[in-house]
């Protein structure tokens, strides 16, 4: 028996360091065991405090004590209580109780080992020797190996009990219940509260049974626009809804209170920004509610910085591309011209263009034509005069918003017009000159300028048509003048032939040039009859004339022989004879331009028939008895009438000079001997 002993003593201690071991992996499971039992009954608690406190808080929100000092003492103890039991949790994983500290657990949950166990890990913990000499190496390491042997599996779980998370877990789901039901009813109210009292540093309203739709929200403003903020509440109010207004980042305010809508068909209250200049923010308030706080950011609106119009005219018109003015969108160009656009705004651009309503080739009218935006803020556009063109730019920036009543510009377009010309002399039909020249005057004007000026004309009833240049050059001038000495001696005409002629000028337009032309005038060389005939014609008229203005001159001197008679035998003048010499006095002004007249025709045509080859011996005759009825004109007893009526009215209160007007009737010996 006493072998046995001996024999499984020494097997004992043979099998002492896997006694060891597994000694240990027991211990160590029980501790990792301990450690997240105590980590989880920490966060389970943590999470019973953390419902319990959103209840009471969410109790004291629906009392009169409810304020923002409140909400900061809830917060302050949650934060409290949170942080307590997570340091438990951590110090529960990094600061697990030692070895013999767990032994002494285990032995008290199983009521086993009696302070076995502890001694024998006691004995395994490296260089920790005995308290004293008296236990010998081999006494602990049978210690060691009997407690080894005896630790089982089930000594562990049941220690692990200790440590149970049922209470903790059963008490979290149990306040969880009463949240999830209080959200069931009011989930507003619950994520309210919950917000509050987990951030308790932001700007949240407290829950109110009071809700208000806040239009139009976070919003984007045009610079100068105004902008209409509504709150439609969902039920009757017991106190107005106010309006606070900030600064960005600021937060004092300016409240207003805000107007009921008398338009609408609900409860509606709205409050108006007038020319909004600067970016905002805003929050609405009534009763407990209070509404998160809304931002307005104000920009301007994209604008024209410069716009730039070229015209490519048709080289007859521009030696080059013609800019307007910058900033200038209203011009004129010929039909077919093309424009170029170029537009720089004063901010990037999202999208940019122009709006046309009519008159661009190839585009309908109205038509928005959206352009490539170039460095972020410029574009160009290019398009062909068709007809008279408006056009407006739309701008729009990264933001969508747009510029605003844009101006409208006017392109007109101006049609090439024809040429106009005009035959200043002799402008009328002509006998063939004696000098065989006639000289041509003519002016034409064009709104682009006049290029070419040919005189065309035809002899008789030939069918071609014979041109003379008339301008020396071809560089368009918008008017031209000019004196064309037309030499007709070169000319073979026979008595009788007409000579017709017009002149016709030409513009620069390409390809075909606008003409313009003036009548048709004609230059007569006289046939043989027409000679005589007029030579005869001629000398008739100057015969009446003559025959008329003798008849005339016989009667004024019936007339002053009548007043000088009455002079002579009474020495005065009654009314009737004073109106006679008045009378008279009146006429011989008219006698003597007449008399001019007669003496000026009789020069021409005796002028012409000295000239006149073929005058006939018969007009000579004729001229002098013509010559003998302008010398019965200067009759002298007439004049010596008029002397002695001079002399009969000195004494008479009448004006010498009157009587002087008598005499220049008859003096035509001058004009004669000139």
């Amino acid at each position: 028996m006493q072998n046995e002993k001996v024999t499984s003593i020494q097997q004992i201690l043979q099998n002492y360091p896997q006694l060891r071991d597994q000694l240990n992996k027991m211990v160590s499971a029980y501790r990792h065991g301990r450690q997240l039992r105590v980590a989880m009954k920490c966060l389970f608690w943590a999470m019973v405090s953390f419902f319990m406190l959103l209840l009471v808080f969410l109790l004291a929100e629906r009392t009169p004590i409810q304020s923002e000092v409140v909400r900061f003492i809830h917060a302050v103890a949650l934060y409290y209580i949170l942080a307590w039991w997570a340091y438990q949790a951590v110090k529960s994983l990094l600061c697990a109780p030692p070895a013999t500290g767990l032994a002494v657990e285990i032995e008290r949950s199983t009521g086993k080992f009696n302070s076995g166990l502890s001694s024998a890990l006691e004995f395994v913990e490296p260089g920790n020797a005995a308290s004293d000499n008296r236990t010998s190496e081999t006494m602990r390491r049978l210690t060691v190996a009997a407690i080894a042997e005896e630790l089982v599996i089930d000594d562990i779980k049941i220690s692990l009990k200790a440590f149970s998370r049922r209470k903790s877990a059963y008490t979290m789901f149990f306040f969880l219940l009463l949240v999830a039901l209080w959200y069931l009813i009011s989930p507003l109210e619950v994520v309210t509260g919950a917000r509050r009292i987990i951030f308790p540093m932001r700007a949240i309203a407290p829950y109110s049974t009071l809700s208000i739709a806040i239009e139009p929200g976070y919003a984007l403003a045009a610079m100068g626009d105004s902008l209409e903020i509504s709150a439609i509440p969902s039920r009757k109010l017991a106190e107005p809804i106010f309006l606070d207004l900030f600064e960005p980042d600021k937060t004092e305010s300016n409240r207003v209170e805000m107007y009921p809508d008398s338009t609408a068909s609900q409860s509606k209250f709205v409050y108006t920004l007038n020319s909004l200049q600067t970016s905002l923010d805003y929050q609405i308030s009534s009763e407990k509610f209070v509404s998160q706080r809304y931002s307005i950011k104000v920009i301007p609106r994209p604008q024209v910085k410069r716009l730039q119009l070229t015209l490519f005219q048709p080289a007859y018109v521009a030696t080059g591309p013609i800019k307007l003015p910058e900033n200038t969108g209203d011009g004129e160009a010929l039909v077919g011209c093309k424009v170029k656009i170029e537009v720089i705004a004063d901010q990037k651009l999202a999208a940019g263009g122009l709006v046309l309503s009519a008159g661009s080739q190839g585009v309908p009218s109205g038509a928005s034509q959206t352009c490539e935006i170039k460095n972020n803020s410029e574009f160009t556009y290019e398009f062909v005069l068709a007809t008279d063109t408006r056009f407006s730019i739309f701008l729009e920036n990264e933001t969508g918003m747009a510029n605003e009543k844009p101006v409208v510009y006017t392109l007109t377009a101006r049609h090439d017009a024809s040429p106009t010309v005009e035959l200043l002399k002799p402008g009328q039909d002509m006998p063939f000159p004696t000098t065989k020249r006639l000289d041509l005057k003519a002016v034409a004007r064009d709104d682009y300028g006049v290029k070419v000026m040919v005189l065309y004309y035809r002899v008789g009833e030939r069918d071609d048509l014979i041109p003379l240049n008339m301008k020396a050059d071809f560089r368009p001038v918008t008017e031209f003048e000019v004196e064309f000495p037309w030499m007709l001696d070169t000319l073979a005409l026979q008595p009788g032939t007409r000579v017709s002629y017009f002149v016709q000028v030409e513009d620069a337009q390409q390809p075909r040039p606008n003409l313009a032309s003036t009548t048709t005038y004609f230059v007569n060389m006289p046939s043989m009859y027409d000679l005589y005939k007029g030579e005869d014609v001629s000398q008739g008229e100057v015969n009446e004339k003559l025959e008329e203005y003798l008849s005339d001159q016989k009667l004024r001197k019936d007339a002053l022989m009548k007043a000088y008679e009455q002079i002579k035998h009474e020495e005065k003048l009654d009314f009737e004879a004073a109106q006679t010499i008045e009378k008279a006095i009146e006429q011989g002004e008219k006698s003597q331009k007449q008399a001019e007249e007669i003496l000026e025709n009789f020069k021409k045509l005796q002028e012409n028939m000295e000239t006149n080859p073929l005058s006939s011996p018969e007009a000579l005759d004729r001229m002098q008895k013509v010559s003998e009825l302008l010398n019965q004109v200067l009759d002298d007893e007439t004049k010596k009438v008029m002397e002695q009526l001079r002399e009969s009215l000195k004494d008479l209160k009448i004006d010498p000079k009157d009587i002087e007007k008598y005499e220049e009737a008859f003096k035509m010996e001058d004009y004669l001997k000139g």
